[in-house]
């Protein structure tokens, strides 16, 4: 089953049932089971329009500094993925610095976090030398 993550939660997308690959006659799923993915998804963009703009774009903040988090821990670090990451979560944070809501403190913090960490790991690495693809991220 798919689903997508928005900042009210995850919603689930049901999909309709499909007949187990032994049985070879055609058997409809019952009637409350099926849903219409159209509607589904009509669903969805109704909620995320009902949604302030601002929790949307910070939820999608929060998802670069897991991003940037995955790769920083990964054995061995993703330095370059990582830095690309963090870069745009700190582009996204100053740009729109003051517009980001309730949110934008904790996003600056978790920024802060990340690029420390980011230079600490990057040095242990011994990728601390000044490249494009391994500089301290600039945000």
């Amino acid at each position: 089953m798919s689903s997508i993550w928005t900042p009210n939660g995850e919603h689930e997308i049901r999909r309709p049932a499909k007949a187990p690959a032994q049985d070879n006659t055609q058997r409809q799923p019952a009637e409350d089971s099926v849903t219409d993915p159209v509607k589904e998804i009509q669903d969805i963009e109704q909620r995320l329009r009902s949604m302030p703009a601002e929790e949307i774009v910070a939820n999608h903040c929060y998802g670069l500094f897991q991003l940037a988090a995955i790769h920083l821990s990964s054995d061995p670090p993703g330095i370059k993925e990582a830095s690309l990451a963090i870069d745009a979560m700190g582009a996204v944070t100053e740009k729109l610095a003051g517009r980001l809501g309730e949110a934008e403190h904790s996003l600056r913090e978790g920024l802060a976090q990340l690029q420390l960490v980011y230079v600490q790991i990057a040095k242990a690495a011994g990728t601390d030398n000044g490249t494009k693809d391994d500089r301290e991220p600039t945000a």
